[in-house]
């Protein structure tokens, strides 16, 4: 049976995450839309987000360096189904989405979070769900049972 092709996603989910972030920002300084009156709640709340996104981050991708060769020179050697990998298919999205929400938050601005439903759905039908069917063709019945174990979030 032939290799699969590698997944051409959509868009690069940090592009995706960052630009909706900036384009929420940028519609917050044109027409302000608060999320609390007071600077404080929202920022603490906001920085604890971050530090846990970034905090997952740095635990997923650390995880799969050491699981995998970079899947963007080598074609995945395997399913990661350790560290974070045990608990969330996505890890690093789920991060993503932890550090956007917490900026969001900081930075008190409700635009960041209206737009949060179109990344979402952009993430799941333009990345993860090329992403899922690549591994499914590439690890066949492994992948299918790991999906059955591991959510794709939480």
């Amino acid at each position: 049976m032939p290799e699969p092709a590698p997944p051409k996603p959509l868009v690069l989910p940090p592009l995706l995450y960052g630009g909706f972030l900036a384009a929420g920002i940028i519609l917050h300084l044109i027409v302000p839309w608060r999320a609390f009156g007071r600077w404080g709640i929202g920022l603490a709340a906001g920085a604890l987000l971050v530090a846990a996104g970034a905090a997952l981050l740095v635990w997923a991708v650390c995880t799969f360096r050491r699981a995998s060769v970079d899947p963007r020179f080598k074609p995945v050697g395997g399913i990661v189904e350790h560290g974070p990998y045990a608990h969330t298919r996505n890890p690093m999205y789920l991060a993503f989405a932890l550090v956007y929400f917490g900026v969001a938050l900081a930075v008190n601005s409700l635009w960041p979070v209206a737009l949060l439903p179109v990344v979402l759905g952009t993430l799941h039908y333009g990345v993860i769900r090329i992403e899922e069917s690549y591994l499914e063709a590439r690890f066949g019945d492994a992948y299918a049972a790991y999906r059955t174990r591991v959510r794709r979030w939480l």
